[in-house]
């Protein structure tokens, strides 16, 4: 029987401007991102940054978001 991987998922809390779900999008490693920031400007930081790693789409399609915690 063919055993199915589990997706790997990368999970930052407090991932302030977003600099290492960068950096984690950039290995190539993760399935998804998802960073969890309290302050509403690092939010929109780390978005701007998804966006800039991931043109074609936008993060949360690309298996990535920021939200706001």
């Amino acid at each position: 029987p063919t055993r199915q991987r589990r997706p790997r998922i990368f999970l930052d809390l407090g991932c302030g401007e977003g600099r290492t779900l960068v950096a984690a999008a950039a290995s190539g490693l993760f399935d998804q991102l998802c960073g969890i920031e309290l302050l509403p400007g690092h939010v929109e930081t780390a978005r701007l940054l998804l966006l800039d790693i991931l043109p074609q789409q936008q993060p949360e399609a690309a298996g990535g978001e920021v939200r706001q915690g």
